[in-house]
């Protein structure tokens, strides 16, 4: 009798603390989740990107979503990145993604979200690395996949059962070759697709989406360096677009005279300088005409109809004279970017693209990332973007 008896008591202080702790942390991240500031709006850990609460405690009528990848972060406070430009109470973006965060991510992502997203404008960059024959890596999927998310977008119920239903498919597909991945998604299948789920289903589950929120918040609050960012005003400048372009481009002429690629110095110096000969014409497997990726693409944008927001894509440049250095076909580049914008157009949706600028100089900040005058010309169009009558 007295072992059950300390049993119990140790279980109850254990929730208790468990509690404590929990409220403790939430009490902590309610500083960063006032309207006085950008500091989780422009906090790129990924354990925001993987927390529901604090993702939606961010998203007001001026915030412009933006679904994408480590391209959202690169040029993170340079003058020219959107981060610097729109640090204001009137117009600011939620940078949603990083390495890896591809398009099926996403869309468990928007699934769960999308019903907060008060102005129904969303914002989706893709990125031509992603659209290979491959598609996503299953352990990349597996590192990056949110259980809340997951969760949440298979109750959503202003999504169709039959696109709830191509998600958990999806997903489990992914993850054939990690079985207890595999037995956690066929789990919530059961549980929030077929009704199907018993007690002890339905148990972990929930557990599954409280760990996850746990883990997630605590991971930002101790581990992503939050620093507070206030608004640099209330209203975003009337910005003379062309002096920016004009600005980044003499930043960028300093910055990217090292290599024949348009590779900002450093980067080269540090990542690309001493590879050169084994990069060389390496990449010449590489096909962009089927891939996975276009159907968790249009799956994404399924789900961004059903939850009737207007969309609008950015396909950005990629680095033309190193995609021809390392062996990918420039028809393959020409198939990929003809591809997206008819998957874009068949939804309604439209396209920024700047694929046509691949060869212009300071259009990239390294092999795959965006830079300078890129950012520019896109972030101009996100703010026209968002100042436009929604059509839907």
């Amino acid at each position: 009798m007295k072992k059950i008896k300390a049993f119990l008591l140790a279980f109850v202080l254990s929730v208790v603390t468990v509690i404590l702790i929990v409220t403790g942390i939430k009490i902590h991240n309610q500083q960063f989740t006032t309207d006085e500031n950008n500091t989780v709006r422009y906090n790129f850990n990924y354990a925001k990107f993987k927390n529901r609460e604090l993702l939606e405690k961010n998203i007001d009528k001026d915030t412009l979503v933006v679904l994408g990848s480590s391209e959202l972060s690169v040029g993170f406070n340079e003058p020219y990145h959107y981060t610097s430009l729109f640090n204001y109470r009137d117009f600011h973006i939620m940078p949603i993604g990083g390495g890896n965060f591809q398009n099926i991510i996403q869309a468990f992502t928007l699934g769960s979200i999308g019903d907060s997203i008060v102005n129904k404008k969303l914002v989706i960059s893709e990125s031509f690395g992603w659209f290979d024959q491959y598609g996503i890596d299953p352990k990349a999927f597996i590192s990056r996949i949110s259980t809340e998310h997951m969760y949440y977008a298979l109750k959503n119920e202003n999504l169709k059962l039959e696109t709830r239903t191509k998600l958990i498919n999806r997903a489990i597909e992914l993850a054939k070759d990690n079985t207890v991945m595999k037995e956690r998604f066929e789990r919530f299948k059961r549980v929030l697709i077929d009704g199907e789920g018993n007690f002890w289903d339905e148990f972990l589950v929930k557990m599954d989406v409280e760990k996850s929120d746990l883990i997630t918040e605590t991971r930002f609050s101790i581990y992503s360096q939050v620093k507070l960012r206030p608004y640099s005003g209330d209203v975003t400048p009337d910005y003379n677009w062309d002096e920016l372009l004009k600005n980044a481009e003499a930043d960028a002429k300093e910055r990217t005279n090292n290599n024949e690629f348009g590779i900002e110095n450093n980067t080269f110096n540090k990542n690309i300088k001493n590879n050169m000969e084994k990069r060389k014409g390496k990449d010449y497997f590489y096909k962009y005409s089927d891939s996975p990726e276009y159907s968790d693409f249009e799956l994404l944008l399924e789900i961004a109809k059903e939850l009737g927001l207007d969309v609008r894509v950015i396909n950005f440049p990629i680095n033309g004279k190193w995609n021809d250095y390392i062996g990918v076909d420039a028809e393959q580049r020409k198939i990929y970017r003809e591809k997206l914008t008819n998957i874009v157009q068949s939804y309604g949706y439209s396209i920024f693209d700047l694929g046509d600028k691949e060869y212009e100089p300071y259009y990239m900040f390294d092999t795959v990332h965006p830079g300078w005058k890129a950012w520019i010309e896109a972030s101009r169009d996100l703010y026209q973007f968002f100042k436009q009558s929604n059509v839907n």
